[in-house]
């Protein structure tokens, strides 16, 4: 399902248009032709087992689903953690603004990506360690995935809802626990895109 809105702007002939939507089989990233979209994700059934472990890596999965732009453009962005509340279905475009999330960058990507890729983003072990504290007792908010103004192509991510479950985003955490080393991947969860486009015509 695809909710927008349309709101006048200064301009009698330009509106900004708001989409969101939290059950689409894809999520969108990217900036591309004055539309720019950001992708939400958190991840659950982390067991609280894991609390006194120790994180040594993180690394998210995503598998592209299709895109706007060429294949040569550069797809860019940058990764924060979430610091309010949000549901697929509620998240909009103002909701996950810079005050839904902290300004320290959690992860970075940024090269060009063709159809067939997987694309692995590492992040700062300190965000899922901190994850991993605080199951179930406190919320995981998730992480936000923001366009950098060098991103010139938007790409459609596999998401949680995509038919295609070996697609579905995923992430790997190696880590140390009572003296032995393991991996465990999380597969579940929710997610979302949010997208403006600016110049449209009346």
């Amino acid at each position: 399902r695809v909710d927008t809105s349309t709101i006048a702007a200064a301009s009698g002939t330009t509106f900004r248009k708001h989409v969101n939507t939290g059950s689409s089989g894809n999520l969108l990233v990217g900036k591309f032709s004055g539309y720019e979209a950001r992708s939400l994700l958190s991840f659950s059934t982390i067991p609280d087992t894991l609390k006194s472990a120790t994180v040594l890596s993180a690394n998210l999965v995503l598998k592209p689903a299709y895109r706007f732009g060429p294949t040569e453009n550069i797809l860019s962005f940058s990764v924060y953690r979430m610091i309010t509340g949000w549901t697929e279905t509620g998240v909009t475009w103002d909701s996950a603004g810079t005050t839904s999330y902290e300004p320290t960058i959690r992860g970075e990507f940024a090269r060009a990506i063709a159809d067939s890729d997987s694309v692995s983003v590492t992040l700062d072990p300190n965000l899922v360690s901190g994850w991993f504290q605080g199951a179930g007792a406190e919320p995981i908010f998730g992480i936000v995935l923001v366009p950098t103004n060098e991103s010139n192509t938007i790409v459609g991510f596999n998401s949680f809802q995509s038919s295609q479950t070996s697609k579905i985003p995923y992430l790997i955490v190696k880590y140390s626990k009572g003296g032995t080393e393991s991996t465990i991947s999380f597969s579940a969860g929710q997610d979302a895109f949010v997208a403006n486009i600016d110049n449209l015509a009346s």
